[in-house]
């Protein structure tokens, strides 16, 4: 076993392990991750606790949906992907929380009460061992996230509906972009010169 099972397992060394399975770079696994925050940031704005507001299904930083209230049960396959992956890897399910445990091993888990961390790591299994999912593709630019987003995770078939939601995806990357190169245009302004003064 690649990990000691008295310590939790963390969403980056299980990202590490993936990467180095899968021969990504640092850069190539940045792309998987960077997927990842930006389909939270799209369905929750990365709230692990969220709930449908509109009564709905989708549940937790990602919006699986449970099997109640007309959902696709797309969190008990999130859940079983995870378990075959660490099967397959001879990974003991001991390296998740306990707490973690109880609700995903229920009958209908529900990921808004499951911590922030294995939310993650569900996320990344699930696309990982999704038949669908070409994770390579991504990475190379043969297709873009909001593609990827709505082919592998939101899955709904109204193209109308299809189109109005990538458009929100692409304009919430375009937003994150922009702030993140603000910050950074900050942080260089800010820089204390040789003599204590600072670029403003």
């Amino acid at each position: 076993m690649p990990f000691n099972s008295e310590q939790p397992l963390s969403y980056e060394a299980l990202l590490g392990m993936v990467a180095d399975q899968r021969g990504w770079n640092p850069d190539q696994a940045k792309t998987v991750d960077s997927f990842r925050y930006n389909v939270g940031n799209h369905e929750s704005i990365n709230i692990p606790t969220a709930r449908q507001t509109t009564g709905g299904p989708g549940r937790g930083k990602y919006q699986y949906e449970i099997f109640g209230d007309g959902g696709s049960g797309a969190s008990t396959t999130a859940v079983n992907r995870l378990k075959n992956y660490f099967k397959r890897n001879d990974m003991d399910l001991s390296l998740l929380p306990e707490t973690d445990r109880e609700y995903l091993f229920s009958e209908d888990p529900d990921f808004s009460q499951v911590s922030e961390g294995t939310q993650d790591m569900l996320f990344l299994l699930d696309k990982v061992e999704s038949p669908n999912a070409a994770l390579g593709a991504l990475i190379s630019g043969d297709i873009d996230e909001a593609t990827a987003w709505a082919d592998w995770h939101w899955g709904g078939k109204d193209e109308k509906e299809r189109t109005a939601k990538m458009k929100r995806y692409n304009d919430l990357m375009a937003q994150r972009k922009a702030e993140a190169k603000a910050a950074e245009l900050q942080k260089l302004t800010s820089k204390p010169l040789s003599g204590g003064e600072r670029i403003i």
